[in-house]
């Protein structure tokens, strides 16, 4: 999955560009009875162009798999003066979610993020950042943070709860 996301955000000046993810099942009709190649039109049906990162697209999986609907990557928030992208995004709740790898541990960076949520706060959004630890290892454990932040988002904002489609760990 990660590989699929990857080859559709590659560079579109780079040769060749960004592959759309149905050419790897063109290509997959080329090689029937690959080993796994069975499983190929799930991974495609989950590929999202917009990932940024190997985690990024981790994370939105841990969500999908687990029941929750596809959140939208890389939100575009405008507010008080201000423009900030969210790796992931369910809007109509206001629950952005941000995967911060290693570059984030700097002091200076740190600062930035905080304010960086602190500005998305005021204009009312809520913002989860899972530990890679989770998301690698644990990402059910993902799902349900992300489920009950939304289902207080839904309480505060009057909108219907989130069905998790997937009652196995609800």
């Amino acid at each position: 999955m990660v590989a699929v996301d990857a080859l559709a955000l590659a560079d579109p000046f780079a040769p060749g560009g960004p592959c759309d993810p149905a050419d790897v099942l063109r290509l997959r009709n080329l090689h029937l009875g690959a080993r796994d190649s069975r499983h190929l039109p799930d991974v495609v049906a989950l590929a999202d162009p917009l990932a940024g990162s190997p985690m990024e697209t981790r994370t939105r999986l841990a969500l999908v798999l687990n029941g929750l609907p596809p959140p939208v990557s890389q939100f575009e928030v405008r507010g008080g003066g201000h423009c900030h992208f969210l790796d992931l995004a369910y809007p109509e709740y206001r629950v952005g979610i941000e995967y911060d790898g290693g570059e984030h541990r700097t002091p200076e960076r740190a600062r930035r993020d905080l304010e960086r949520q602190h500005r998305l706060s005021t204009v009312g959004w809520t913002l989860l950042r899972p530990r890679s630890g989770l998301v690698l290892f644990r990402p059910r454990l993902v799902a349900i943070d992300v489920h009950r932040e939304l289902d207080r988002a839904a309480e505060r904002l009057g909108l219907p709860k989130i069905t998790v489609r997937v009652a196995r760990w609800r």
